[in-house]
């Protein structure tokens, strides 16, 4: 579907955003790998699943832009989508989940993906209830799609500023992977100088860039300073990983 969209613009030297189109990709890709399923990202609205995701995403993004929507009367209506939404995925992720346990349940084929292993988690241990297989089915989507997506994002924006390390990585990739219609973990392995990249990427722009721990005992020192117990110390990845102090010429990208 990427490259359908793709295609007929680079043939006409186009310009498009590829933010948007990595989250559908990546949600695509997800919902493929992890629960084979197909999610139609690229269809718009008719595909409910891909709304729904990307509407739970325009929420979260809305309270942390403005905390205020927070407060009852404030954020009365993202409440009530907010649940419709929930509704709706916890609905998909039963499901999905009553059909898998069904066709295991019959001997079918299934794929060794994401939700077979969730099922057999749960046939494993009383503590993972359907409640927390629900949270995790949603989790899992919101907290892997948009990450990847904005780190893919992250590095096509600096393979085009630098054709030299978008050439090496193309390089590699035929030596490595050539015409095979399937690539398996061995060949991923095999692929250094990309995983090289996607480092970098991660360095100059971290997908999470702040960390906070809580100090839970006393005599804690960090660089000679006492850090008082039951503190909260924030460290940030991302001032960290641009620190001159720390790397040379952190604004460049060198993989």
């Amino acid at each position: 579907e990427l490259i359908n969209v793709l295609s007929p613009i680079a043939e006409k030297n186009g310009e498009t955003k590829l933010g948007p189109l990595m989250h559908k990709t990546t949600l695509d890709v997800i919902g493929k790998v992890a629960f084979g399923k197909d999610l139609g990202s690229f269809k718009g609205e008719s595909s409910p699943f891909a709304s729904a995701i990307f509407g739970l995403l325009e929420i979260l993004n809305a309270t942390i832009q403005d905390p205020t929507l927070k407060f009852p009367i404030r954020g009365r209506h993202l409440k009530k989508r907010l649940g419709e939404i929930m509704d709706f995925l916890h609905g998909t992720a039963k499901e999905w989940l009553k059909e898998r346990k069904e066709a295991i349940a019959r001997g079918d084929y299934v794929p060794d993906d994401i939700l077979t292993h969730m099922i057999k988690l749960q046939d494993s241990t009383d503590a993972v209830t359907d409640d927390i297989m629900l949270d995790d089915f949603v989790t899992f989507f919101i907290a892997g799609q948009e990450t990847t997506a904005n780190t893919t994002s992250f590095m096509l924006l600096e393979t085009g500023r630098h054709p030299e390390i978008y050439k090496r990585m193309q390089e590699e990739v035929d030596e490595v992977v050539g015409k095979k219609s399937h690539i398996s973990f061995e060949d991923v392995a095999k692929l250094e100088y990309m995983s090289l990249v996607w480092k970098e990427t991660l360095r100059m722009y971290a997908i999470v860039p702040v960390s906070f721990r809580d100090i839970d005992r006393d005599n804690y020192k960090i660089q000679g300073y006492d850090i008082p117990r039951d503190s909260i110390v924030m460290m940030s990845s991302f001032l960290a990983s641009r620190n001159p102090n720390l790397i040379h010429d952190p604004l460049l990208f060198k993989p």
